[in-house]
């Protein structure tokens, strides 16, 4: 059986969506936080250390999510991370 994260991002007004956008629309020269887009990316990431806060997947992904999937939400919550999903 699937476990989902606690917690399912559902709305735009979300602190966590607000955070987001912010730190999209930051120019790169004044960023303090990186924004990652995909399982590999976000794998690779970790594997060199970088520390996440939070890290967000789409309920369709965790639903049919297979073993790099899997393993990659379990290494993040296993390291402290803020693992949520979102609604598409």
């Amino acid at each position: 059986m699937l476990c989902l994260p606690v917690r399912t991002i559902t709305s735009r007004r979300n602190p966590i969506v607000a955070k987001f956008r912010a730190v999209e629309r930051c120019s790169r020269t004044n960023r303090q936080h990186l924004l990652l887009d995909g399982v590999r990316l976000i794998g690779d990431a970790q594997r060199a250390g970088v520390s996440f806060e939070v890290a967000v997947f789409s309920i369709d992904l965790l639903r049919r999510r297979g073993a790099t999937v899997g393993h990659l939400v379990g290494h993040l919550e296993a390291s402290g991370v803020d693992v949520v999903s979102a609604s598409t």
